[in-house]
């Protein structure tokens, strides 16, 4: 920007023309549908991903009474993960908000009950829902519930850190959709 010139234009275009295109493009049922974007293999994808993730605090459990909890709770998580990836439609976003309603539950469960397996888990969750191919609105989503409602868990990293994957997330949205 030269001295004098104000960042109005650009803003108005990114509100006005790039911000509705990609919108429409991202949560159309042809992109949602496609193979692009990911969501056909929810099915295998959310219980892979929900491993991955626990087996990281499974290493961590401190005695064999927290132990049990914590298995009942990441396998009663596997077990409606497994479930939604199988039989919810990927052509709408109301998919999305149900897998990361879940997720939101889990992580609270999780930062009241075992705080100390909280710490991160929210950019776990974040990463693991771009990689499902979850829209990113609802990644927002998720992550600002999570800010609101654990916030002694976050750090002036992790708030960085996630919001770069979402709006990676957004720009990957907008390239593969159109």
């Amino acid at each position: 920007l030269q001295h004098g010139q104000t960042l109005q234009p650009a803003v108005k275009h990114l509100l006005t023309a790039l911000l509705p295109k990609w919108w429409k493009l991202s949560t159309s049922d042809a992109y949602l549908s496609s193979q692009v974007s990911r969501r056909r293999a929810w099915w295998w994808m959310l219980p892979s991903l929900l491993v991955v993730v626990a087996s990281f605090h499974w290493q961590k459990l401190p005695d064999p009474g927290v132990t049990i909890e914590f298995y009942v709770l990441n396998l009663v998580l596997f077990g409606c993960l497994t479930f939604m990836g199988a039989v919810f439609p990927t052509t709408t976003l109301l998919s999305d908000m149900a897998l990361a309603s879940v997720l939101v539950v889990h992580l609270i469960l999780t930062t009241m009950k075992w705080p100390a397996f909280a710490t991160h888990l929210e950019l776990h969750w974040v990463l693991c829902q771009v990689i499902l191919g979850l829209h990113s609105t609802v990644v927002a989503g998720f992550f600002g519930t999570v800010l609101c409602l654990v916030n002694e868990a976050q750090t002036l990293a992790n708030l960085v850190f996630g919001i770069f994957i979402i709006t990676f997330s957004v720009a990957v949205e907008a390239l593969f959709a159109d």
